[in-house]
């Protein structure tokens, strides 16, 4: 080997911890390096590369759809977590985030672990334009239902955030809580059915949703009765 020469696990190091804009670079720099050890390194970096520019185009295509839904003018995104919860309050999130930069690895927060999730709050709340959270409590969903109770959260959200949007994104069918509500629905869009908006907003409620859900030991009577006839975690309007 020649002495000026790398060593193999520091090429591969270098490799394996590579930013994804420099992994290009680096694989075609250890292109000509017959080490096995080195060749083993380029194949990883590249199917790393090949996840992670997947990744990136389906937040970018959620950017996209963001833009398309919510026009040129400042976008809030809307999103509830409880509402088929057994415990604790419904919780609605309403977040509004420049067009740059991007969140990485934004997604449904269902599909994020809990160190993850924690990791992406951080880093919106850190971005966000305008932020509002409302609760409400199950006792005024036992009074009012579901229904009722969900429009009223998403107000109070909307109004938390202080600030007049020019769109407001919402996951699911219409609420008629904003004159610039725009739906939306699955298997109405050829894109993702979220938005980057709807899933970062999403994100945010799950968390805030998460401290006052571990500290309650009761349940909601009108859920706890609808689980033991129907079996179903909700209890609608």
């Amino acid at each position: 080997m020649d002495e000026g020469a790398e060593r193999a696990a520091d090429v591969a190091r270098r490799l394996a911890h590579a930013p994804f804009e420099d992994i290009d670079a680096l694989c075609e720099a250890s292109a000509g390096d017959g080490r096995a050890q080195v060749k083993a390194a380029v194949a990883a970096a590249r199917r790393r590369q090949a996840r992670e520019g997947a990744e990136r185009r389906r937040v970018e295509s959620m950017y996209a759809l963001q833009s398309r839904l919510g026009g040129d003018g400042l976008v809030l995104g809307i999103d509830e977590v409880g509402r088929g919860a057994v415990a604790g309050p419904l919780c609605v999130a309403a977040v509004a985030l420049p067009r740059s930069p991007f969140v990485w690895g934004v997604n449904d927060s269902k599909r994020l672990s809990p160190k993850r999730r924690e990791e992406l709050a951080t880093r919106i709340a850190e971005l966000a334009l305008a932020i509002g959270i409302a609760y409400v409590e199950p006792e005024s969903i036992d009074a009012l239902g579901m229904g009722q109770c969900l429009r009223m959260a998403m107000r109070m959200a909307i109004e938390d955030s202080h600030v007049d949007p020019d769109a407001v994104l919402i996951d699911g069918n219409p609420v008629h809580v904003h004159p610039a509500e725009r739906c939306i629905v699955k298997g109405r869009l050829p894109d993702r059915v979220h938005s980057g908006g709807v899933d970062r907003r999403e994100g945010l409620a799950r968390r805030a949703h998460g401290g006052p859900r571990r500290e309650l030991s009761r349940l909601s009577p009108c859920r706890v009765e609808g689980i033991r006839l129907s079996g179903a975690h909700r209890c609608d309007s």
